[in-house]
């Protein structure tokens, strides 16, 4: 006798069967092929897109300055700042003619001198004697330091006299001459200066021509201050 099982069995196998066989199409039936899910686009585009910003150049970088060194102390303290002459003075002078003294004077671009001789008249007993006063323009030589070379352009008169025979005979010289000065902020001074050109009148004797300038350059021999030393205040 057939078990139970074995017909639930072979029941299951025959439905099983007939199922694949109503699924299988038959040869050279078409196979039906699921179309795909459709696929979504996204929307046109209604303008064009901004354009992107811009390059620009990154700014250069800034030069680097660098410190300036610093000296290494040397023990004295801080350097003071250092004293020029000034423009602005009084002089007392010593020349090297016999017996000379004189003064000057500058102010900024001006400048001043007067200067007498009193050695001359006392070798010769009175016989010639001058004095010299100048007054000119003055300019530096060198910059504003401790010391500074100064050159001097100045007129001049030198009053004096002579005695060609006995008689005392006054006499005025007058022409133009070139200094050169030596100025330190100590006060120290040192200069020279020389006539250029000249004549000497006189109101009692007509002189000539060569009279007349070389009793000028005479009478700065004696009175001008041709090499000069002395003190500034």
């Amino acid at each position: 006798m057939v078990r139970t099982s074995t017909w639930v069995h072979l029941g299951v196998l025959l439905a099983g069967a007939a199922w694949a066989q109503e699924a299988t199409p038959p040869p050279g039936a078409p196979v039906p092929v699921e179309a795909p899910p459709p696929v979504s686009l996204p929307p046109p585009a209604t303008s064009a897109p901004p354009p992107p910003p811009p390059v620009t150049a990154a700014p250069p970088a800034a030069a680097v300055v660098p410190a300036p060194a610093v000296a290494p102390p040397t023990g004295r303290g801080p350097v003071e700042p250092r004293e020029v002459v000034s423009d602005r003075s009084v002089g007392v002078h010593i020349g090297v003619n016999l017996g000379l003294f004189a003064f000057d004077a500058q102010v900024g671009r001006f400048y001043g001198f007067a200067s007498g001789n009193a050695g001359i008249p006392l070798v010769t007993n009175g016989q010639v004697g001058a004095f010299a006063i100048g007054l000119g323009f003055t300019t530096p030589l060198s910059r504003p330091d401790e010391s500074m070379w100064y050159m001097d352009l100045f007129v001049e008169a030198l009053p004096g006299w002579f005695r060609p025979s006995g008689v005392t005979e006054p006499v005025v010289g007058v022409g133009a001459g070139l200094g050169f000065r030596y100025l330190h902020r100590s006060g120290f001074t040192a200069g020279f200066k020389v006539p250029v050109f000249g004549a000497s009148f006189s109101g009692f004797s007509n002189f000539t021509t060569a009279q007349s300038v070389g009793l000028f350059y005479m009478f700065n021999g004696i009175a001008l201050p041709i090499f000069s030393f002395g003190y500034r205040f």
